[in-house]
């Protein structure tokens, strides 16, 4: 007797659950969002400058659409390097200036005129600039961009400035540009390489990953670690897109419609390590509020600070929808995970089925096709017996290669549970797979029943959208249609059923069913005609087959194979049965008095 699976409580399941729900947190550091690393050659990320955060916030949230501002690619040649003071001092010093001299002997082979010798020209030039007193020329190669930004008289700080408290911000603040410390090849590459690791995170995953955050928290793991660490504080949700201005191209950002929220993955680590907890990001909070929320609550770490940075880039948060669908607070107590027998069954429960391997069913069996009411694509019959067994209520896993039907199998399925008036709920951790099914569905005009809540479809506007739609949706014309198509589906697969059963019934005591005798009935006079055999003996009719059984013909056969034999024997002594000397006689058709009279002359 086999022992009952114990039940665990509601509380070790919740604990269960609540283990599982922050291990979707990866809460090492190797993770950005705990300890993001800013490089200038990184493709992941481009950082502002210059720019306020609570302006950039607030157009955001109007929805408005920010580009991308370059540094403007230096002069080729300033004004004041054409005076004639400037060309005599360039001349001479191209005659003493041993540095510039010495950078000649290292071209080789190429001239002045190269990349190389213009590069070394500019340097003299702007050594020449200091010594007589000019201001410095921007130049890509010589000066760094936080020194061409200065010259250029913007702040190239990341650390972004503190809004004016008289709200007499500059023009450049409130304008529609993002400021980078970029030139434009530069920026362009970036944007491609971040704007490709969206749609690739999108496409793959139905994840967004391009955010734009709003401040970093600078922290250490312990008072004796020299190591810093930034962490983004606020993120929200962007979409790019390339636009046409004027006769170029260029990136531009907006949000993608959701709200700011605070990292949460910084959030439990906070609370794990040093029980501290980053303040809630709330409706009426702007960055700069934020912000002195956080430097109040970080007072009491000595060597922590609020950095102002303004970071874009990709970010993962692939599994933090699930750590917030999971949290105990978002479900009603008489409904809560804790409580779901589906759930208790997988954290819980030692049962072992029964069954713990499937079986084909007789599809055609009326007790069987009943189970699924509704089939919109081909099954064959593992499928149709894996979607029955699904709709009696069953738990089944489904393993099969690609190519061998699964989601072909999920797409009736869905069906199947529809037409049954029951509500299904479809994950995958590939958007591919739910494109796949939600394609097959509107193939078989079911795509209005589908409430699409992955990727841009979670969208809160998406969604209202999506369902106003279906509320205006006008019911479907003369449903009896449908039910006498459904009806006469019924009977014809009931036609097709008994002729298929009284083909595979039994012929008499053969023990062979009927469709194997008309198919060895065809197969025998294919092969009689190949053999050459005369159409007479083709058309013998066998008497009596229905009652003999196999050992009777076996002997038949036999008797047949010793006919055969002497056929042979005669043809080989006398060249033919017709060449013998006893063709023609027949004992049947002699009378008495002729058999006395042959016996007489023999």
């Amino acid at each position: 007797m086999k022992e009952k699976s114990k039940v665990p409580s509601d509380d070790l399941i919740g604990q269960i659950i609540g283990d599982l729900r922050k291990r979707l947190l990866d809460l090492k550091n190797n993770n950005r969002l705990l300890n993001f690393r800013f490089s200038d050659r990184a493709k992941n990320h481009i950082r502002a400058v210059d720019e306020l955060p609570d302006i950039l916030h607030e157009k955001l949230i109007d929805k408005k659409q920010l580009l991308f501002k370059a540094l403007p690619e230096p002069k080729n040649e300033p004004k004041d390097e054409k005076t004639d003071k400037f060309l005599m001092a360039l001349k001479a010093a191209k005659i003493n200036d041993e540095q510039y001299l010495s950078d000649l002997k290292k071209l080789g082979d190429q001239d002045e005129t190269s990349s190389k010798g213009q590069k070394c020209e500019r340097a003299l030039k702007n050594r020449l600039r200091k010594q007589l007193g000019l201001p410095l020329y921007p130049d890509r190669e010589t000066m760094s961009p936080a020194e061409y930004a200065k010259v250029l008289k913007f702040n190239p700080s990341y650390d972004l400035p503190l809004p004016d408290k008289e709200g007499k911000d500059p023009k450049k603040h409130i304008d529609k540009y993002i400021q980078t410390l970029l030139f434009p090849d530069q920026l362009d590459s970036k944007l491609s390489a971040i704007q490709r690791g969206a749609n690739t995170s999108m496409n793959e995953m139905g994840v967004h990953s391009a955010h734009i955050s709003f401040g970093f928290l600078e922290w250490y793991e312990s008072d004796v670690s020299d190591k810093k660490m930034f962490a983004p504080l606020l993120l929200h949700q962007i979409k790019f897109e390339k636009i046409k201005i004027g006769n170029h191209k260029t990136f531009c950002l907006e949000t993608n419609g959701e709200e700011t929220f605070v990292n949460l993955t910084l959030k439990e680590r906070m609370v794990r390590d040093f029980d501290f907890v980053i303040p809630d990001f709330k409706a009426e909070d702007n960055p700069e509020i934020y912000f002195n929320k956080i430097n109040k609550s970080i007072s009491k770490f000595k060597r922590w600070k609020l950095r102002r940075f303004v970071t874009i880039g990709l970010f993962s948060f692939g599994r933090i929808a699930m750590y917030q669908d999971l949290d105990p607070d978002n479900w009603d107590e008489d409904k809560s995970l804790a409580k779901n027998p589906l759930i208790n069954l997988l954290l819980g429960s030692s049962k072992i089925s029964d069954n713990p391997t499937s079986q084909e069913y007789e599809v055609d069996d009326p007790e069987i096709s009943k189970k699924v009411p509704l089939l919109i694509a081909d099954a064959d019959s593992s499928q149709f017996s894996a979607i029955a067994d699904a709709m009696d209520g069953n738990n089944i896993a489904i393993k099969g290669p690609p190519g061998t039907g699964k989601s072909q199998t999920i797409t009736n399925l869905i069906a199947a549970s529809l037409a049954a008036g029951k509500k299904v709920l479809f994950i995958a951790e590939k958007m591919a797979a739910l494109n796949v099914v939600k394609k097959r569905l509107d193939g078989a005009k079911l795509g209005d029943f589908v409430l699409e809540l992955h990727s841009t479809k979670s969208r809160k506007l998406e969604v209202l959208q999506s369902l106003e739609k279906r509320r205006k949706k006008r019911r479907v014309k003369e449903p009896e249609k449908y039910d006498n198509a459904i009806k006469r589906l019924t009977k014809l697969k009931k036609d097709l059923s008994r002729y298929s059963n009284l083909l595979n019934q039994p012929y008499g005591e053969s023990s062979r069913s009927i469709q194997e005798i008309i198919w060895g009935a065809i197969s025998a006079g294919k092969l009689a005609n190949t053999l050459g055999i005369n159409d007479d003996i083709q058309q013998i009719v066998y008497q009596n087959a229905k009652s003999e059984n196999i050992y009777d013909i076996n002997e038949k056969i036999e008797i047949l194979k010793v006919i055969e034999r002497i056929e042979i024997e005669i043809s080989e002594e006398w060249g033919g049965v017709k060449q013998h000397p006893w063709f023609g006689t027949n004992n049947s058709s002699l009378s008495v008095f002729e058999q006395e009279d042959l016996l007489s002359l023999l």
